[in-house]
């Protein structure tokens, strides 16, 4: 475990809720626009998009960067682009 993270026990209380409109409420059903989706069409169907291989290959270098940087670069490279490889595929299944 990181030196950095601090484990807080949890305490008998309980917090408080934010009220939320109405108008809020349906943003954050429908995804943050507050349009009606298109009648006979999943949320998936909707979000899914084409990605091309460029844009897959930048996504996923981009990625691997970051990985690399998060095990300060001591992670062999081949690694780090095979995992950022697994998680933009999983992303852009999603979408």
């Amino acid at each position: 475990m990181s030196s950095d993270v601090k484990i807080v026990p949890k305490t008998g209380r309980k917090r408080a809720t934010k009220a939320v409109s109405p108008k809020t409420a349906g943003a954050m059903a429908t995804g943050g626009t507050g349009a009606a989706k298109p009648a006979g069409q999943s949320a998936k169907a909707t979000a899914r998009r084409t990605v091309s291989a460029e844009e897959r290959r930048r996504m996923i270098a981009e990625a691997a960067y970051f990985i690399a940087e998060r095990e300060k670069f001591h992670a062999d490279p081949a690694w780090c682009w095979l995992e950022a490889e697994k998680e933009i595929d999983r992303k852009v299944a999603v979408q």
